[in-house]
């Protein structure tokens, strides 16, 4: 009939109705339509999902060509009425703008279905309260799978469902809550299990899938509770007051991550940035993990939902676009490269690094550790490191890599000498007029000193015309002891020394160039040629050592590095550190 569905929207990407809230809203049920008659829609409903097609982070236009294109029999998924506190607002016509600037005209569609007849209906899906007995569910896995995740199983507790997907075969069902216990899976009991029994049940379970559940949100309420607390414990170090160990992943993420660049994604999913620290508390999904973003200070914000490690490697290895702003590290590895790589002529100060290292362009080093010695990871996507918190009592070593580094190590030294200073680094060489063992060099005999090295007594080390030259972790300790940051013109293969040899964890900030245009920006004396050269050699250190920055910087002019990288160290030095730590990310 010429009335069609009879109910107006408003709302999508780009065009949002509520602020913050990209979702597609009714703002009008017409009279006599089929909204009307049925009676269950209502103004400030949200639309979630029309039949099988989720409206959940799509435009406006989208959203009305999907209404106009449904049949005679419509399957609405809504959400009653998100924001009842705004609904005054609605005047006589049922327009309103909940709250946001006035929408503009566009933004709200009449669907008039002329082609159809008069019979049109809709069946629809609200969320009802549960009965709080057992319940069977039957779902079909759908691409996404079931679209719930799990927690518990550990101590005696049950399995609840933690999280249900938005427009996911579980949300859709309208019989699977946040709250629910898991108790059966096919037949497979699940009252006692634990989280990696139900785990593997789910993933194993044949179509259709019947689930036995039971809403308990009181009590998942306290598990909630519960499990806070025991964060706030492991995060301020205090003691764990119940239960046994339990498993915490906290990472590092390796790549910036902006959901309202993607389509499609679930409308929970967490932006983040390069070096952002992330609890992950659920890794059960295969695509979607649930977690918080954790602050310096080891404060935890809003939960949500981040790509998992398998998804994003599904991406790469389909070579879609999709993800190409993340800037994941698909290549890691522990290549050494020649260092000395900012293309610079010479120092403009007597604290040159590169001088008192003079093997630095010949790459015969002397303990070059495989990635095995190193404890390096054999997985090639670093799209997160695994990291924990630790209390750190001395002033960490600084290790700038990528752009411009000898002349910011000597900048350093320079503006600020009672904070930062170079270590006396060893040579076999003879000294020369002037030189004082201890104040230019340690000067040590060869064959000391290629023992000193297959003792595992350097962080780096190689050979210059016959002679011996190294960085020795008695070195760098010397200069913390002093309550200096150690300033060390190293490779990116010396951080894992330092980590896994001397257990000392040093600032390793990357100096990121945009564009070689830039490095010519950031110093004049660099030729064309010259930084292009700098370009690639940037590329390939982020690439051999992504996983190991604690940071990248850019910025317009030296001044702008400069200050960026004081501003990580002043970041990273205080009490407590987000360090590697030998978990594994699934």
């Amino acid at each position: 009939g010429s009335k069609g569905l009879g109910f107006s929207i408003a709302g999508g990407v780009g065009n949002e109705h509520v602020a913050g809230d990209t979702g597609i809203y009714v703002t009008k049920i017409i009279d006599g339509g089929a909204a009307y008659h049925d009676g269950r829609l209502r103004v400030g409903d949200k639309i979630l999902a029309v039949d099988n097609v989720i409206l959940e982070n799509v435009t406006h236009e989208f959203a009305v060509n999907t209404l106009k294109q449904t049949a005679s029999k419509v399957t609405l998924v809504y959400l009653k009425n998100p924001h009842p506190e705004l609904l005054p607002n609605f005047d006589d016509s049922g327009n309103r703008s909940l709250g946001a600037p006035p929408t503009p005209a566009r933004s709200a569609a009449s669907l008039h279905h002329d082609s159809f007849d008069t019979q049109q209906s809709f069946h629809t899906i609200a969320q009802q309260e549960l009965p709080l007995g057992p319940r069977i569910v039957h779902l079909n896995r759908g691409m996404q799978g079931l679209g719930f995740n799990i927690v518990g199983g550990e101590d005696g507790e049950p399995i609840y469902i933690s999280y249900v997907l938005p427009g996911g075969v579980a949300d859709l069902s309208g019989n699977v809550r946040k709250g629910d216990v898991l108790l059966q899976v096919n037949g497979v009991n699940l009252r006692n299990a634990t989280h990696a029994e139900a785990a593997r049940a789910l993933k194993e379970a044949m179509n259709p899938v019947s689930l036995t559940l039971q809403y308990r949100p009181q009590e998942y309420g306290q598990f909630e509770a519960k499990i806070d607390q025991l964060r706030r414990d492991l995060i301020s170090g205090g003691a764990v007051t119940f239960g046994g160990p339990r498993k915490e992943l906290f990472v590092r993420a390796m790549f910036d991550y902006d959901p309202a660049r993607e389509a499609g994604v679930p409308h929970r999913a967490l932006p983040f940035f390069y070096g952002d620290i992330l609890h992950v508390t659920n890794v059960a999904d295969d695509d979607w993990w649930t977690a918080r973003l954790v602050t310096e200070s080891g404060e935890e914000g809003m939960e949500g939902i981040i790509p998992s490690k398998k998804e994003l490697k599904r991406r790469n290895d389909n070579g879609e676009n999709r993800c190409i702003y993340c800037k994941v590290n698909f290549n890691a590895g522990s290549q050494s490269l020649p260092r000395g790589m900012d293309g610079r002529r010479g120092s403009r100060s007597q604290l040159s690094f590169s001088r008192k290292f003079p093997f630095v362009k010949s790459t015969d080093k002397l303990n070059e550790f495989t990635d095995n010695e190193l404890g390096a990871t054999e997985d090639p996507i670093m799209s997160y490191v695994a990291v924990e918190r630790q209390q750190i009592n001395y002033p960490r070593p600084v290790i700038i890599l990528g752009a411009m580094k000898d002349r910011i190590n000597d900048e350093l030294v320079l503006r600020d000498r009672d904070r930062f200073s170079s270590c006396v680094p060893h040579t076999s060489r003879p000294p020369k007029p002037n030189e004082i063992d201890g104040r230019d060099y340690h000067f040590v005999s060869k064959e000391q000193m290629q023992e000193d090295v297959r003792n595992n007594q350097f962080i780096e080390a190689g050979q210059f015309q016959d002679n011996l030259y190294g960085t020795s972790i008695n070195s760098v300790r010397e200069v913390a002891e002093m309550g200096r940051h150690c300033i060390l013109d190293v490779s990116g293969n010396a951080i894992r020394r330092l980590q896994s040899i001397a257990n000392i964890y040093p600032i390793a900030v990357f100096v990121k160039p945009q564009t070689p245009h830039q490095i010519m920006e950031w110093d004049h004396s660099i030729n064309e040629d010259d930084a292009h050269t700098i370009y690639q050699r940037c590329q390939r250190t982020e690439q051999n050592f992504g996983d190991l920055f604690t940071a990248a910087v850019s910025g317009q002019t030296f001044e702008d590095l400069i200050r960026r990288v004081l501003n990580v160290i002043a970041e990273q030095s205080r009490p407590h550190a987000w360090v590697p730590s030998r978990a594994q990310v699934f």
